[in-house]
């Protein structure tokens, strides 16, 4: 023990004999391949979920697996808690990666992640206002909510005023909306934009006013136009008409 050197050289004969005694094949493995990057939302679960907006503008997901499956002819379940004189006006279904488009009546339109909506575990919860996701101006409410998954260039979104106008455009003309928003359709002054949906060029479109008329074609009559172009005239409307 006066001796540091020859304690160490004991002291690694032991270790040497319990090795030779006690050894094991190695249990995990060495790899040369790199470390993957990966992006935060890597780590968020896909998910399916309610995504419902209402007429003041509170937004709110919810697990779809909230809402049971009921006979028809039930009473039903409450879906969402509103203040007085609101209403829900909006709901998608939608994968907690999916992109949420939303629309404004002025032909604004802004995206969100749909992870990036606060989750509400109950049905029954008021949700929280879009102005804390994204700048709505005064006056300008939300008409539509689209969810999606991949903005491929086959996909189309279709989008109508109440005047009747309606405009085809490529999904992934709208892949990189930046957070003040991005113009969807140019408006003639006084109308507004009150429906977009996605399709594709195998779907059919159908139009209907407040009046009850109707029109359906095909959406490969519509020529695909810029995302900040305006529309063409999608239905011939009377003076007292609107499309809803």
């Amino acid at each position: 023990l006066a001796n540091p050197r020859r304690m160490l050289l004991l002291i690694k004969e032991e270790v040497d004999e319990l090795k030779s005694k006690n050894s094991d094949p190695r249990r995990t493995e060495i790899s040369e391949q790199g470390v993957m990057e990966f992006v935060e939302e890597d780590l968020i679960p896909h998910q399916r979920v309610v995504v419902t907006l209402s007429n003041r503008g509170f937004v709110k997901r919810v697990p779809s697996n909230k809402y049971k499956l009921q006979h028809r002819g039930g009473k039903g379940i409450i879906g969402m808690v509103t203040r007085e004189k609101d209403a829900v006006r909006l709901l998608v279904v939608a994968d907690t990666h999916d992109n949420l488009l939303f629309f404004t009546n002025r032909g604004k339109v802004f995206c969100v992640k749909c992870h990036e909506i606060p989750p509400d575990s109950s049905r029954t919860a008021k949700g929280m206002a879009v102005i804390n996701l994204f700048p709505v101006a005064d006056g300008e409410r939300i008409t539509a909510m689209v969810a999606v998954a991949d903005f491929r260039p086959d996909d189309y979104l279709l989008m109508a005023t109440y005047r009747g106008e309606i405009k085809k455009t490529a999904a992934d003309k709208f892949a990189s909306v930046r957070s003040s928003g991005l113009i969807a359709m140019d408006l003639e002054a006084g109308d507004e934009l009150v429906a977009v949906g996605l399709a594709t060029e195998q779907s059919d479109v159908i139009l209907v006013t407040q009046k009850g008329q109707s029109i359906r074609f095909a959406v490969s009559t519509l020529r695909a136009s810029s995302r900040t172009s305006g529309g063409v005239r999608g239905i011939r409307l009377a003076s007292d008409d609107r499309v809803v």
